[in-house]
């Protein structure tokens, strides 16, 4: 069993929602003027994100808010050359619906693909369930220690976080199925560029979802991704283009074992 053989992308991570890695604004109970706990969200004051170009699959993502401000639906379309006249035209598209029943509770729906995600009183996110997949997440003085992917009752993925400084400096995956077993381990360097809370994260959408800046996590780290470093000897960089306050509008990657820096992402504000 090798590392590609885990269905999970590196950088580890939380494939859950099948399709749309965490794209919530994350909802936590607060104090009503009446000092009782209530269902408030706590809504993002920062910018909101309007639309992500994912180039690796060639998928845009436009993303619409409720009067709180929270993501209620993400309309996918797949977009390439498909007249063969050098020009993108779109394809298919598909909707994704989210809703949030109450303070502990999200659901993502896509018609037959349904995402069940609990939080606990804190708002940070500890079960998410997709079909026959099931992650599990632990915490330990507010940062994500532990996640412990099921799948089919059979394979087991256990992700163990290792922090120091507020930073995630290496990770250790354990792969198991039936009696057979499989490690990897990856190590982390960070950029200048701060992390900037949005709406959605640029790392916060399909395929790229992890736990280095997901607001459902617990605390995130303080600047973005430089380079993930593998035990098998790959590599993947990161380079990111930001706006005038801050925010990322770009974001490029290279891998050591496939190809030269690419253009990744886009994102949008809105």
């Amino acid at each position: 069993m090798t590392k590609k053989s885990f269905n999970l992308r590196k950088v580890a991570i939380i494939a859950c929602l099948a399709g749309t890695s965490i794209v919530f604004s994350g909802c936590e109970k607060e104090n009503n003027d009446n000092g009782d706990d209530s269902d408030k969200t706590n809504n993002p004051t920062e910018k909101l994100v309007s639309y992500i170009c994912d180039r690796s699959i060639a998928v845009r993502y436009y993303y619409e808010y409720d009067n709180l401000n929270r993501l209620s639906k993400v309309t996918a379309t797949e977009y390439a050359d498909f007249n063969g006249d050098g020009e993108d035209e779109e394809g298919m598209s598909w909707v994704h619906i989210i809703t949030y029943p109450s303070a502990n509770t999200i659901y993502y729906d896509c018609g037959d693909d349904k995402t069940i995600l609990t939080l606990n009183n804190e708002g940070k996110m500890i079960k998410c369930v997709n079909g026959n997949r099931t992650d599990m997440f632990e915490y330990e003085d507010e940062y994500l220690k532990k996640l412990t992917n099921i799948r089919n009752s059979i394979d087991t993925s256990e992700y163990n976080y290792f922090w120091n400084n507020g930073k995630i400096d290496s990770m250790v995956c354990e792969y198991r199925r039936y009696d057979s077993k499989s490690t990897f381990t990856a190590t982390y360097t960070y950029s200048s560029v701060p992390y900037k809370e949005c709406s959605i994260s640029p790392w916060e959408f399909p395929n790229f979802g992890n736990v280095f800046s997901s607001r459902l996590l617990g605390k995130n780290t303080p600047y973005l991704l430089s380079s993930e470093i593998f035990d098998d000897g790959e590599t993947i960089n990161y380079r990111y283009e930001t706006d005038a306050e801050g925010y990322v509008t770009k974001v490029y990657r290279e891998n050591n074992k496939i190809d030269g820096e690419r253009l990744y992402f886009e994102v949008k504000y809105k």
